[in-house]
Parts: structure tokens; C-alpha cells; sequence
């Protein structure tokens, strides 16, 4: 009797195939979906480690201020007090008056402004990672950003350094032609192999600068940074409002972390300030005796005894003081550093905006007429063909510079929006 098995299986195999081919469509497609730069901006935004740890360890932050304004627990106490250990009545419970089993509960009296104190350190400790993640946010945008547009750029290079190179290389065979007849010299044809071979190198360096750039896209974006880039720049706002710009910049994580660190020294301080008050601790305690003796009660109280002030107490409160002041000088110093970041990246972004426009307005459209010019008069046999490539050349090579323009003027609004409010809005 034929088994069931094989043709179950293929029948099995027959129903999955749709699904199979359906679903290696959808990755194939999604692997051929262009990469745009908001696409960047939202894939870097989510699931990221370094921000997750941040708010995980502010969220532990807060959880520990809530205990360390708390009172510590409490303690149990039993025992044997007074059994006799030699003699006739060594280990008997019952014979000496004083022998009982105890059991008893103390508590430690922490003071109040000293939990007070660590409360707030630890909550300060909480705002100061809470900042750090928002900065680390900031951070992973203003990267994956700027990784895009390195990846755009070495690709542009590499596609107008291969479109030259095609030239070059069509130009030689031409000129390899015209040797015979005298209209192209040998030392004209080295000079061409020569310039080819240094656009071959500089062909390999676009190479590598486009694996390079790749590779530190796919640090933020994962898989998905394999995708084709978009062929489109992005257009970003620029914020470079000079009368909110310092209101802006002083909103920013980084000095935020810089005000919640002084704090977290202040709370020390106090802390610092506070070892001069004495814990205190109580203990109560019931002692049971056997043979119908009577039960007794103890009470006792503990002080602590901070004798040496000048050796202990009074070090760490200058140490804690100096450590309020070099948190000031840090904020100070983070403030001067964002500022000096704010006008590097403004000069940045106003110098490759003029020179965009110079190159627009200008060097374009002279290189343009330069290369019509060239043509004209070689159909006139005027000039050679090799003056003819050198004008397309020089036309390759500042629509290039163009490209690199744009991208070095969008570095500087993505800096901007790192400096200013996170965000790189796109319109």
C-alpha cells in the first residue's frame, strides 16, 4: 500500500510556495526601496541602545531616591543572654536567675535632612542622565544625518569621477588614432596616460570613501542603510535666528547636564554638612526566664560620636565644596563650547551659502560657456579636440565642487539643528 507521506508533503510544499515567493518579494522589494534623508532621521530615531540605557539607569536613579528618603528597616533581635557555661548547671536555662531567651527589634534613626539630602543627589543624578539621553538622541540624529550625507557625497564624487574617466579613456583611444599622422604627439599621449591613471586612483579613493561612509551609516540604521540613497538633497530649514539663538542653546542637554551636576554637588555638600548631626538608634527588647521568674524589659539608645571633626567631617566638607565649584567651571566652560560650536557652525553654513551662489551664479554658467565656446571653434579647426575635453573637464569638475557645496552647507544646518532644537526639519 503506497504511503501517504510523499505526496502530503509535496501537497504541503505546493500551498507554502506562494508564501515563500511572496515573501522574498517583499524583502527584495523593501531592500530596493530608496533610502531618503527623513528616512535616515526616522530609522535612527528608533530602538537605540545608548538612549535606552540612559533612561533605564535615570529610572533606577529615581527608583534609589525614593528609598534613600526612607527610613532603613528595622532589625530583629533574639537570643540567650546569661547561660552558664561551667558548673554543674553549665547549658541549663533554668537554674541561673538571670538566664532568658531574648527577643527584641531596633531601628536606626538616620536623620532627616541627610535622607532629605540623598533623596534629591539621587533625583538630581536622575535629571542629569535623563539630559544625557536626550542629548544622546540629538547625537544619534545629528550622526546618522551627517552619515547620509556622506554616503550622497562620496557617491556623487564616484559617479562623476567614473563619468570623467570614461571621457579620459574615450579621449585617449582618439588620440591614440591621431599618433600616426603627427596630429598627437608621444609626449602628449604620456601626459594622457598619466592623467588617466591619477583619475584611476582618485576613482579608487571615491571607492573606498563610499564603503567607508556606508559602513558608518549602517552604525545607526542597520540593514536598512543597504538601500539605494534618493538622488534628492534634502531641503532643511535653517535656524539662524540670532535673538532666540542664545534662549535656544541654553535649553540644550549638554548644559542641562552641566546645571544638574552642580546640584548633584550641592546635595553632596549637604550631605557633607549633615555628617556633623549624629545618627541615633533604639532598641527594644523582651527577656523571657524560665522556673516562673519574672519576664523583663530592656531599652536602650546609641548615639554616634563624630569626635574628630577636624580630621573627618571638616575634610569632607571642603571636598565637597570644591567639588560644587568645579561643576560650576565645567558649566561654564560646556556653555563657552556649545557657543563656539553655534558660531563655527553659523560661519560654516553662511560661507557655503555664498559660495553656492558664486558657483551658481558664476563659475557654472563661465565653465558652461567656456566648454560652448571650445566646441565652436574646434568645428572651425581653430583649437584641437584635446582643448575641447579639457573645457568638459573643467565643467565635470566644478559641478562636482557644486555637490560638495551643498552637502558641506547641509553639515552645517544639520550642526545647526544638533545645537539649537535637535531636529532636522525637512519642507
Amino acid at each position: 500500500m503506497p504511503t501517504l507521506i510523499p505526496s502530503l508533503s509535496l501537497t504541503v510544499l505546493m500551498l507554502a510556495m506562494p508564501m515563500f515567493i511572496a515573501s522574498a518579494y517583499a524583502e527584495d522589494s523593501l531592500s530596493n526601496t530608496v533610502l531618503t534623508f527623513e528616512d535616515a532621521l526616522q530609522l535612527s530615531a528608533s530602538t537605540q541602545p545608548a538612549v535606552q540605557a540612559y533612561q533605564s539607569a535615570a529610572h533606577a536613579a529615581r527608583q534609589q531616591a525614593q528609598t534613600a528618603a526612607q527610613l532603613p528597616d528595622p532589625s530583629l533581635k533574639f537570643g540567650l543572654v546569661n547561660v552558664p557555661i561551667t558548673g554543674s548547671d553549665a547549658l541549663r536555662l533554668n537554674r541561673e536567675n538571670m538566664t532568658m531567651t531574648t527577643l527584641g527589634v531596633m531601628q536606626n534613626m538616620v536623620r532627616s535632612v541627610k535622607r532629605v539630602a540623598a533623596s534629591a543627589q539621587l533625583q538630581a543624578q536622575a535629571q542629569v542622565l535623563t539630559a544625557n539621553s536626550q542629548n544622546q538622541a540629538r547625537l544619534i540624529q545629528q550622526d546618522a544625518a551627517l552619515a547620509w550625507l556622506d554616503v550622497f557625497a562620496a557617491q556623487k564624487t564616484l559617479q562623476i569621477t567614473q563619468h570623467l574617466m570614461n571621457e579620459l579613456q574615450a579621449q585617449r583611444q582618439v588620440a591614440a588614432t591621431q599618433l600616426s599622422s603627427g596630429a598627437v604627439s608621444a609626449t602628449e599621449l604620456l601626459q594622457q596616460d598619466a592623467l588617466l591613471a591619477m583619475t584611476q586612483d582618485q576613482l579608487l579613493m571615491a571607492q573606498g570613501a563610499a564603503q567607508k561612509a556606508r559602513s558608518q551609516l549602517t552604525r545607526w540604521l542597520g540593514d536598512a542603510a543597504t538601500r539605494p540613497l534618493s538622488s534628492h538633497l534634502p531641503i532643511l530649514d535653517t535656524p539662524l535666528l540670532a535673538s532666540q539663538a542664545q534662549e535656544r542653546i541654553a535649553q540644550h542637554p549638554l548644559l542641562k547636564v552641566a546645571q544638574q551636576n552642580i546640584e548633584v554637588s550641592r546635595h553632596e555638600a549637604e550631605l557633607a554638612d549633615a555628617a556633623d548631626l549624629p545618627n541615633w538608634s533604639w532598641e527594644l527588647m523582651l527577656g523571657q526566664r524560665q522556673s516562673s521568674r519574672a519576664d523583663m524589659i530592656s531599652v536602650q539608645f546609641s548615639v554616634d560620636l563624630p569626635w574628630q571633626k577636624a580630621k573627618r567631617q571638616q575634610h569632607q566638607q571642603a571636598a565637597a565644596l570644591m567639588n560644587v565649584q568645579q561643576a560650576e567651571f565645567l558649566a561654564e566652560d560646556q556653555q563657552r563650547a556649545l557657543n563656539a560650536s553655534l558660531d563655527a557652525a553659523s560661519a560654516e553654513c553662511l560661507t557655503a551659502k555664498a559660495r553656492e551662489q558664486t558657483y551658481q551664479q558664476q563659475l557654472i554658467a563661465a565653465t558652461k560657456a567656456a566648454l560652448t565656446m571650445a566646441q565652436a571653434a574646434y568645428q572651425t579647426g581653430a583649437i584641437p579636440l584635446s582643448s575641447v575635453w579639457m573645457a568638459r573637464r573643467a565643467l565635470l569638475d566644478v559641478e562636482l565642487k557644486h555637490w560638495l557645496i551643498r552637502i558641506e552647507y547641509l553639515r552645517a544646518v544639520v550642526r545647526l539643528h544638533y545645537l539649537l532644537d535637535g531636529e532636522g526639519d525637512v519642507s
